[in-house]
This record gives structure tokens, sequence and C-alpha cells, in this order.
């Protein structure tokens, strides 16, 4: 598989097995996610299975925040370097699941205009809290291991079911790392088999994408994959204040990555922006916090996309 840059397609959700598996853990982790992340999610799966890596095998998964597709890449078996610039601490429910670890690298650069979603962005545990909810149900506190697990058997067997099951022993381990992408100082140079990032790098200048993309080359082995999904423009590049984000023309990402004359279908632009609009599917999967704020992508949770997620697949050179 060469270089390429992908419009995704809404037909991406016709993979029922693998939106089955987003829903699952969805609900498993009491997780939440963004309006055209399935799309995101499913393809960046694929890449990574297309690979034909090994269990075991060391995933970067930039800008992860707490969201899913780290889970759903440890719960495959791959070990995940979750990077993000914020604090954060990991979904009770993942913690019970998958062995997470926490560790600072290289600090962030202070919040500025430079960077306004350093400000906008907020990521606290998320998820369930299982203690929290034994006491709400009444459940006795001893412990709060015996808390968590009457709450987990309260609200959800399969959360339970998985968080004691013998098929976690083949899950990968989670670390999550605070750096910054242009100075993951801390990553050892050609040491990670793959980079998955969702919806993550748009949200920084051009100069910093230029830098992330010169340091997420230098800690992938040689001839391994970066597979990223930004947002899109028709023409000329914009920027979507509402989510505080940059949806990038055909001519810049390739400028951006140093990619070339590399495959694109961005002359479907139009096709598959309107299927995207037109997708009943799409919008009946909205989560719950588009509609209950005016201040994102979707305000209030009225289905009225404004760009097109794009997914970049690139090999650092063998």
């Amino acid at each position: 598989m060469g270089s390429r840059i992908e419009l995704l397609d809404v037909s991406l959700v016709e993979d029922r097995e693998k939106l089955g598996l987003i829903d699952r853990w969805k609900k498993v982790l009491g997780l939440e996610i963004g309006w055209h992340y399935d799309l995101d999610i499913i393809w960046a799966l694929r890449e990574v299975e297309r690979l034909g890596l090994e269990k075991g095998a060391l995933v970067m998964d930039a800008g992860a925040g707490n969201g899913l597709l780290q889970f759903l890449l440890a719960a495959s078996g791959y070990n995940v370097l979750s990077v993000d610039f914020a604090e954060r601490k990991a979904p009770l429910a993942a913690r019970w699941i998958f062995e997470v670890r926490e560790e600072e690298c290289a600090a962030p650069s202070p919040a500025g205009p430079a960077n306004p979603y350093r400000n906008f962005i907020k990521h606290n545990r998320g998820g369930l809290d299982a203690r929290k909810a034994a006491r709400w149900l009444g459940a006795p506190l001893k412990t709060a291991r015996a808390a968590s697990r009457k709450a987990l058997r309260l609200i959800d067997p399969d959360l339970l079911g998985e968080a004691f099951s013998s098929r976690k022993r083949s899950y990968g381990k989670v670390r999550y790392i605070k750096g910054d992408f242009t100075d993951l100082k801390k990553i050892e140079s050609g040491s990670v088999d793959c980079i998955v990032s969702v919806s993550a790098l748009e949200h920084n200048s051009f100069e910093d994408i230029r830098k992330s993309v010169g340091e997420f080359t230098r800690v992938l082995k040689k001839g391994a994959p970066m597979a990223i999904t930004l947002s899109a423009a028709r023409g000329s590049d914009w920027y979507f204040k509402p989510c505080e984000g940059w949806c990038l023309g055909d001519r810049t990402i390739r400028e951006l990555f140093g990619m070339g004359d590399c495959p694109s279908n961005f002359e479907r632009y139009d096709e598959l922006f309107t299927k995207l609009r037109r997708s009943g599917e799409i919008k009946g999967r909205i989560s719950r916090h588009y509609k209950v704020s005016g201040e994102n992508g979707l305000p209030w949770g009225v289905y009225d996309p404004k760009y097109q997620p794009v997914g970049v697949f690139k090999r650092k050179s063998p």
C-alpha cells in the first residue's frame, strides 16, 4: 500500500462488524464519539489490519485524548502509545479492563493564539464513574473495588463481564503520555510500528503540523505507516471556528505531509460530501453531547455537516 489521500465514503459504515465493535466498546467504556468518527475509526482500523501487524506491535494514537480508538486497538492485542497534550485520567472502566500506565513526556507549549484548541479542549476521566454509580444505587462502599464491581453488575452486565473476562489477558497495554506532537523526545527513533490519529492534527498551526509529521516520521520504523484523519476543504483551506480547527484542501495536505504526486480522490469531493450530508445512518448515530450545546461542530445536534473527513496514509521510507 502506497501513500494516498482518501476522502472517507459513508459506505464505511456498511462494515457491520467494525460498527458493532465500536458500539460494543462505546457501551462498555461509557464513551461518546464525534459525529463522523465512525468513518474515521473504521478507516483507521482497516488500515492497521491491512498491515498484518503481529499482536504486541506498538501503535501510537496521536491526539488520543480519552477516545475510543486507542482502546479498540488495545482490545485487538496492540500495545498503544496514547499521546495528547492535555492532562488526562483514563476512564475508570478502561482501567478495569486494560493495563493503563500514565507518564509525562515533553511539556506542551503554553496555550496561546497560535493554538486556541489548547484552551478549547478539556479532557477528564470520562466514561462511567462506577464508584459514584454505586453510591446512587445504594451499593455498599466498603472498598472502591467492591463498590465498582457492584455498580458494574447493576448498571451493565457487559461491562462486568469484560472487566473480569479471561480475554483481557490477550489485550495490549495502553501508555498515556503527555506530550506535544512537535517534540516527542521520550519516544525513541524508529520504535513505532504504526501511527494513527483521528481528527487531531488540524487543530494545530500549519507549521506545527509540518513539525508533527516530521516527529511522526522520526519515531516510525523504516517502512512503517501513519494513518491520519483530518477535516477536508473542497477548495481553499478555511478555519472552522466552532471546533477550532482547519479544513484543508488537497494541495495543502500534500505540502504539509510531503506527499508529492500520490493518489487522491478529491475530485469526488462534491459527490462524497452530498452522500455524507444525506446519510440517515450517520445522522441517526449522533452522540447525545451534541444536542445539549451550541458550541460544537453540530450545534444543538442539528445535522448540517460543514466539511468532509479525509484519511491520509503515508509510509516512512524503507
